[in-house]
């Protein structure tokens, strides 16, 4: 072989060598600034779904947390529905219950971790689901137990039904109706001075509040007349 022949094979294997190396150059660019930019997108890992605990206030939700998140959003997606629904746009807790659900669905929940500024970027969690049995009411009770009243005033009862998916209808009623009467919908009206007794039941579950009505206090006017000395005192009823 010539030594132009020579030089001509090593060059041709100097600039395939330099080929090889430019490509790898490049590779190794594009992964690198693949990988910076993430890193400054706020890309964050998925949550891990760690448990989904069904109680007597709703279905609560946890999961783990994710390294860099400010906070999370909750999704859910009830059996037979398409879609996914947003429940929790934003909380800094690692768990939530979930009040509005029914007896006889089937839910399934998600998670998603935020950055500092809100972004929505990183992967969903894996999903858990809950089956949420038909249940009737276990529990009734009123946010209070008593309330003073004046004849001719109204209240409503606030009443707490617990589990919160149970099916329960609620009944009203008045031991004593002449001082206080009560609707179908748990409003109270004040009839005349003393005290009743109202009961609600669900089934055989039940709860009393204490109703105390008075009068009110009289309006006294106080009048000077023109012809007699003395003054006259009138009062409402």
């Amino acid at each position: 072989m010539t030594r132009s022949a020579n030089n001509a094979k090593y060059l041709t294997k100097k600039h395939l060598l330099t080929a090889m190396l430019a490509i790898i150059l490049v590779v190794t660019g594009v992964f690198a600034c693949t990988i910076a930019s993430s890193a400054a997108s706020g890309e964050l890992n998925a949550p891990e779904m760690q448990s989904i605990e069904l109680t007597d206030y709703g279905a609560q939700v946890s999961w783990s947390k994710v390294k860099s998140a400010t906070a999370y959003r909750v999704y859910r997606l009830r059996a037979g529905d398409s879609s996914w629904e947003t429940i929790v746009k934003r909380t800094t807790a690692r768990t939530f219950i979930d009040d509005s659900i029914q007896g006889g669905e089937k839910y399934y929940y998600k998670v998603k971790a935020l950055a500092a500024d809100s972004t929505d970027n990183s992967k969903r969690s894996g999903g858990k689901s809950v089956k949420v049995p038909f249940t009737s009411a276990s529990s009734i009770a009123f946010s209070k137990d008593s309330r003073k009243m004046s004849v001719g005033s109204t209240y409503t009862l606030k009443v707490t039904v617990l589990p919160v998916y149970a099916e329960y209808k609620l009944t009203f009623s008045s031991d004593n109706k002449a001082v206080a009467k009560v609707s179908s919908k748990g409003k109270i009206t004040a009839v005349s001075a003393g005290t009743a007794k109202i009961t609600v039941k669900s089934g055989k579950i039940k709860d009393t509040f204490d109703v105390f009505v008075r009068l009110e206090k009289p309006e006294i006017t106080l009048k000077r007349t023109n012809n007699f000395d003395y003054i006259k005192v009138k009062w409402n009823e």
